[in-house]
């Protein structure tokens, strides 16, 4: 039988009465640069951890910044400072709150081991130098207050800064038959070669037997079944194929 999608929007949607994405979307992207750093007197602050090139003058002396990173899947940036005129100042490197035992070099000396989250002051002393940060970034369980009455019960996923969700194209369909076992850790894979390259998540869990399919009630408890539920970034779903999709999953 074909699949119904009535109850559910299987893909993301062209179009809203009230059209505030797409606006904020352009917004976004146009501001970028200065979501991911900004100056002040003789300090750069380095918000977000993305690949990027920039510039800004340090008592007076032009400092280039190039960053490269692993994120959003893997831990780690590094912070290449081309300083040839000697200027000195401060980067305020931002620890991200989801970072877990972030430490930070200044080349190959340990900088810092286990900053707190926010903004690591590093002191430039007027040379080209690296300052490289490697944080660890194991995936969680989230739960909602049970005043959410939505989220009551039901459990999310998040890897870093990313949210994860089920799609039907990686557990078939029905995906609210589905619970998760969250005494067993969630298990991550990096795939190349899935959606250009991305961490799959994957959870122990149980799928709710359908029964004879004949009768939508019956005394007879549905028989619970072992299974894996797999997750991907909730920014990638409805890439490959229309279906279900769900980010806050029952909890076993």
């Amino acid at each position: 039988q074909p699949n119904h999608f009535s109850h559910v929007k299987p893909v993301r949607q062209k179009w809203f009465s009230c059209a505030c994405c797409p606006p904020n979307i352009a917004r976004t992207l146009a501001a970028l640069g200065e979501y991911v750093c900004f100056t002040g007197e003789d300090a750069v602050y380095l918000n977000l951890l993305v690949g990027s090139r920039f510039s800004a003058e340090l008592s007076g002396k032009k400092v280039t910044f190039t960053v490269k990173t692993g994120m959003p899947f893997f831990g780690n940036a590094e912070i290449r400072i081309s300083n040839p005129e000697g200027a000195k100042g401060t980067l305020f490197l931002r620890i991200p709150e989801y970072a877990e035992n972030p430490k930070v070099f200044r080349g190959e000396d340990l900088l810092a081991d286990g900053p707190e989250t926010g903004y690591l002051p590093i002191e430039l002393f007027g040379k080209n130098e690296t300052i490289a940060l490697h944080f660890e970034m194991p995936a969680h369980f989230v739960y909602a207050d049970p005043n959410l009455r939505a989220g009551a019960g039901r459990v999310a996923v998040k890897k870093g800064p990313l949210v994860y969700a089920a799609e039907q194209a990686d557990n078939g369909e029905n995906l609210a038959a589905l619970s998760v076992d969250t005494t067993k850790p969630p298990r991550v894979y990096h795939k190349e070669e899935l959606l250009g390259g991305t961490d799959m998540i994957v959870l122990s869990g149980e799928r709710l037997s359908r029964g004879d399919g004949k009768s939508l009630y019956r005394i007879v408890k549905p028989e619970r079944i072992e299974t894996e539920i797999r997750l991907i970034p909730y920014c990638y779903w409805d890439n490959r194929e229309p279906g279900e999709m769900m980010v806050w999953l029952r909890e076993k």
